[in-house]
């Protein structure tokens, strides 16, 4: 069953927003000095664990959106 377009663009949008908040909590996390109670170690980790989802729900977006317009494309 696929999701009404509206809906469907409403997620997609949702999820480059949330992409966006893991690279930026990522780099906040690793570079902000509101974390200075947490070690460097376990600051650097959190936040390239946070990038790195955020790169891993990046590609899942992309190949999504092309497999979307792949078959939008077929039904004409």
């Amino acid at each position: 069953m696929q999701k009404p377009p509206s809906l469907s663009k409403f997620l997609n949008f949702f999820a480059i927003i949330m992409i966006l908040v893991y690279f930026v909590f990522g780099f906040f996390v690793i570079f902000s000095k509101s974390f200075d109670y947490v070690p460097k170690e376990i600051r650097f980790a959190f936040g390239i664990f946070l990038i790195a989802y955020g790169f891993f729900r990046a590609v899942r977006l992309y190949f999504k959106l092309r497999q979307q317009r792949y078959d939008y494309s077929d039904e004409d």
